[in-house]
């Protein structure tokens, strides 16, 4: 994670290059394509286009992403849902859109497929606190966009470098 979070993304890519090759793996079976539809977390896997679940994630599978929170399928979140409600303005229909949204950026190939900007009139109406628990419980399928992903530039990072690698799902707090 510091790697990710510290360094240029040239520098990342040598860096993890380098670490994979003393794994002895060839790195392209890192996080292969299969998985793609599979969620990676700490007690099982989860299949994003049929819900089911599968065991513990292991090793041998050469995942390197993990959630930061386990799989509950009993869970309620109510506190999430309460919060959700007042971000929403009480609007079922909006709630719901914004379970879409979000559900949507998990699936494969959604990276670099949605823009979503949160606008409030005020900046204590749950926007960054949204991102906030999205980034706590993707781990480390969640990134962080680049300040200057979406501005034109001479020498500002490429579309591609300025997203996190990997990320299902990049936040900004502010832009």
């Amino acid at each position: 994670r510091w790697v990710l979070g510290t360094q240029s993304v040239p520098a990342q890519r040598r860096i993890l290059e380098g670490l994979r090759a003393q794994v002895g793996e060839d790195p392209a079976k890192f996080d292969a394509p299969e998985w793609d539809d599979w969620l990676n977390t700490p007690s099982s896997m989860i299949h994003l286009t049929t819900g089911g679940a599968a065991g513990a994630p292991r090793p041998e599978y050469l995942l390197t992403q993990l959630t930061g929170v386990h799989h509950d399928p009993e869970a309620t979140c109510p506190r999430f849902r309460e919060a959700v409600d007042l971000w929403t303005c009480h609007r079922p229909e909006l709630a719901v859109y914004l379970q879409k949204v979000l559900g949507a950026s998990l699936l494969p190939g959604a990276a670099g497929r949605l823009l979503v900007v949160l606008l409030g009139a005020s900046s204590a109406n749950g926007k960054s606190t949204l991102g906030e628990v999205m980034r706590g419980v993707l781990g480390d399928y969640a990134g962080t966009l680049a300040a200057d992903a979406l501005m034109e530039g001479r020498f500002r990072a490429s579309h591609d470098e300025a997203l996190a690698p990997m990320a299902r799902i990049t936040v900004e707090d502010c832009l």
